[in-house]
């Protein structure tokens, strides 16, 4: 399929939407042998199991992309400090629960601290913890959602990599 929409000329940019492993497999293998070639990325709404089912290489050589709510960056110092406090406090590494308890607490108190009103200063900007990012977005019929999403990729090296 990749051979007949993609062109040499400008980006190619393909959003996957669905959890079809067949579809998802053939466009990344077709642009995988066109990788040399092709200026091409894919997008895909999920990291769903389709994925984890082809090779890291192959996924890293189309750029491939994917959103996840959730993502710890262990090559930024600050990051590393804090998974070393939590170790030498409690014995063990921190979980997603202590890490969204903690990331949640330190955005409740920077908004608190900046701004007169808690509930204008949800939609003020969007704020990253060591593991979570927050964008909220009032529900119509009452409450918050919080669209905060790391976008990330796979580098050269296979490594995760936060866009």
């Amino acid at each position: 399929p990749v051979d007949s929409v993609a062109t040499e000329f400008r980006a190619n940019w393909y959003v996957l939407t669905q959890k079809d492993e067949n579809m998802a497999t053939g466009i990344i293998n077709g642009m995988y042998n066109h990788k040399d070639s092709l200026v091409s990325a894919v997008f895909a709404l999920n990291q769903s199991n389709v994925f984890k089912a082809l090779e890291l290489e192959y996924l890293s050589s189309v750029e491939f992309h994917f959103p996840q709510s959730s993502y710890s960056d262990m090559n930024n110092p600050k990051t590393k400090e804090f998974y070393q406090t939590y170790i030498n406090r409690y014995d063990k590494e921190p979980d997603k629960f202590a890490l969204l308890g903690y990331d949640v607490t330190y955005d409740t108190l920077l908004r608190l601290a900046n701004y007169n009103n808690y509930y204008e200063a949800l939609f003020v900007k969007e704020s990253n913890g060591y593991d979570n990012k927050f964008l909220f977005k009032k529900i119509p019929r009452g409450g918050y959602y919080n669209m905060g999403t790391f976008i990330l990729s796979y580098d050269e090296d296979l490594d995760i990599i936060a866009e």
